[in-house]
């Protein structure tokens, strides 16, 4: 999904040291008319599933304090 106008997000499974791993990483995209998939920043979250089951319900409390964007 589109972060802004240079980076885009990118959830991935992956697997290091034999765990199973969530990767969600901004990627940093090339500007149009460049050939290119872009390229991972260090900008990013790279946890067990488990980890995420336990952040999933808070961040779903945390965005109750947001207005829904249209």
């Amino acid at each position: 999904m589109k972060k802004n106008a240079a980076e885009e997000l990118r959830l991935t499974v992956t697997e290091f040291g034999g765990h199973d791993l969530l990767d969600c990483r901004a990627y940093a995209v090339p500007p149009a008319g460049l050939p290119g998939e872009g390229k991972p920043t260090r900008k990013g979250l790279c946890l067990r599933p488990a980890v995420w089951r336990e952040l999933l319900p808070l961040l779903e409390l945390a965005l109750h304090e947001f207005p829904e964007e249209a």
